[in-house]
Order: C-alpha cells, then structure tokens, then sequence
C-alpha cells in the first residue's frame, strides 16, 4: 500500500472532526444537558491546550460526568479523595468528574478540574507500555503544574518548613501512591510534588521530562530513564531543589516576613486591647458612681419631701374628750434691785423644829 505524502497526513488531521477522541456523557440523574455541553467545550479546550506539550490523544478518551458521589461506583469511591471534584482513571482513559465537589475558583473549579485530569490520561498514553512505571509524584506534579492550579492550598512558603525541619516526605515515598489517611500529609505531597515538577521544568524543560517518561518500559523505571537522558540522578535534583526552597525561592523570607507580621499585628493589638479593656472599665465604673450619685439624690429629695414629724396634727380620735389647754402662769418679772427681797424663795422656819 503506497504511504501518504506528509502534507497528505497534515491535510486529513487538520481536516478531522473536532472532538473526535471525546466522549462526554453523564452516569446517573441529575445531570443537565447543559452541564455536559459546558464539560464538552472546557475539555475540547483543554485538549487543545495540552497538545502542545502532550500531543492529541492515541486513544478516545470518556468523560463520565456525576451529579453527587452517589452515583459513582462503590469499587471506584476510594479513589474520589476528600477535596477533590474528579479522578482519573490510567490504562482506562477515563475522568469522572462529581459537579457536586466542583468550586468557584481554582483549582477546584470546573475548568482547572477537567484539565487537570486530562493531563494525567494524555500523560499515561504518552508512555505507552511504561505508563506504570511514571512516579505518582510526577504525574500529580506535572498535572497541577500544566493546569495551574495546586491542590488543597499548599504553597512554597509552607514547603519551607517541613524543607528545614527535614519533614518534608521524600519523593521515593511518593511514587506508587499519597498519603490519604492524613488530610495534612496529603496536602503536602500534593504540594512538593507541584513544587519539584515546577522547579524541573524551569531547570531542564518540560521536553527532556517527557522524554524520559517516552523512554520509561517494564524494565526502565522513570529515575533511570531521567538519569540515563539527563546524566543525573533525579536525588541531585531533589537536592537542589531543597536548596531552591531555602534559599533562592524566597519562601523563606516570605515565611519569616509573614510571621513577624502577625507577630507586629499581635504586638500593636495587645495594648491596643488592654486600653480598650481598660476604657470600658472605667466607662462601667462612671456608670456604676453615676448611678449611686443619682440613687442617693434620689433618696435625698424623698427626704426633704416628707414634714417633719413634730409638724404633723395630730389626728383626732372619735369620742375622745378634748385636750385639755394648759392654764395660763404667770412669770414674776426679776427685779435689778438686790435690796428687795424675792417671794418666790421660801424664808428661813420661825422656831425650831419640834
């Protein structure tokens, strides 16, 4: 059979159906028709998008869209993490989104979701028969990497801790599977692995990466595919790449600076509490006087209110005889004169006593 001229080739693929390797229906009720056109153009975008760096896919690729998790699979659930609105399903070329876990803003929105899974499924057909040999870590990095949007919120500054704390987990660890049975763990290597791929790719390019995974076999593991292309080992890298968080990333510095924020923000707020607390003490203490002062004025003016009880009448009591009024005496008037003698002092007896 004579072979097509190259033009030939480029003038059929131009010419192909749109959305040809795409399939995008819903499992279980629920989902709007409106729901899979919008899933349908984010992913015929993102392929288109990811073709530069991926190539078109080598085989049709199905999107399953769920209205909740109830209608996914009970083998498939433990695959749906905690925070996370989709999974991909390598050697399957499938994505199974859950709209229910779907976000407003990234990476969690719909968008950066439906990227971020299709770049594992073009990644794992990139490297043909040596897909399971490509590090859980590099698939994840390089998906959060290309989608832009890191998952659960680790940035560099938190890496720069566990970096110099030497708590960071090793990407060894982290080449058949994560973390999941802690939320913080999971994050982190979530994070690192953003962080590792993103540093690879500013140092050596996307290419060389790609490469290796192309490279990858039953016998050829990605770390000696990366040595064998690259002439080191990805542990140099590694190395570097805690040397970058340390020092050159600024992470650190922007740890140190956040921290003496809030610590500058505690330092100003505690006085400012105390005089705060302070004000609103005395406000109850002059409230608390003013209302004794005025308890007591109050007491007072009943006081000066009531009369006298020597003032007061007496009040007449029925059948009783009136009060008899005092008879008149009268007060002699004291003479200056010494010389006369008083009458009112009785004299002296007039015999003796008998």
């Amino acid at each position: 059979m004579p072979r097509l001229p190259t033009f030939a080739l480029l003038l059929l693929a131009a010419t192909a159906t749109p959305g040809q390797d795409l399939e995008v229906r819903a499992l279980g009720t629920g989902v709007s028709s409106r729901s899979l056109r919008t899933v349908r153009e984010l992913a015929l975008a993102g392929l288109q998008q990811l073709g530069k760096a991926l190539g078109a896919p080598t085989r049709r690729i199905t999107v399953l869209v769920h209205a909740d998790r109830g209608s996914v699979a009970p083998a498939l659930l433990e695959e749906l993490q905690e925070g996370v609105p989709g999974f991909a399903r390598l050697q399957h070329d499938e994505i199974h989104l859950v709209l229910a876990h779907i976000g407003v803003d990234p990476p969690n929105d719909l968008r950066t979701t439906v990227v971020h899974e299709l770049v594992h499924v073009l990644l794992d057909q990139l490297a043909g028969a040596g897909a399971p040999q490509l590090p859980r870590w590099f698939h994840e990095g390089l998906a959060q990497e290309l989608s832009g949007g890191t998952y659960l919120g680790v940035q560099e500054e938190d890496l720069a801790y566990r970096v110099k704390a030497r708590t960071y987990i090793p990407f060894h660890q982290l080449r058949e599977s994560f973390p999941h049975h802690d939320r913080d763990e999971l994050a982190l290597a979530y994070g690192q692995s953003w962080s590792f791929v993103a540093f690879l790719r500013r140092k050596i390019g996307l290419e060389p990466l790609l490469q290796a995974a192309r490279e990858c076999g039953p016998e050829v593991p990605f770390r000696a595919a990366v040595a064998r292309r690259l002439r080191r080992a990805l542990v140099e890298y590694e190395a570097e790449w805690r040397d970058y968080i340390l020092y050159e990333s600024g992470a650190g510095y922007r740890a140190v600076l956040g921290n003496c924020f809030f610590l500058g923000l505690v330092a100003i707020g505690i006085p400012l509490l105390a005089i705060a607390v302070a004000r609103r003490r005395n406000r109850e203490e002059g409230f608390k006087r003013r209302m004794a002062d005025e308890a007591e004025t109050a007491a007072d003016e009943s006081l000066e209110d009531e009369e006298p009880y020597w003032l007061e009448s007496e009040e007449e009591v029925p059948g009783a005889a009136p009060a008899a009024e005092p008879a008149d005496c009268e007060v002699p008037e004291r003479s200056d004169d010494a010389s006369t003698p008083r009458t009112d002092r009785p004299g002296p007896p007039e015999g003796p006593p008998t």
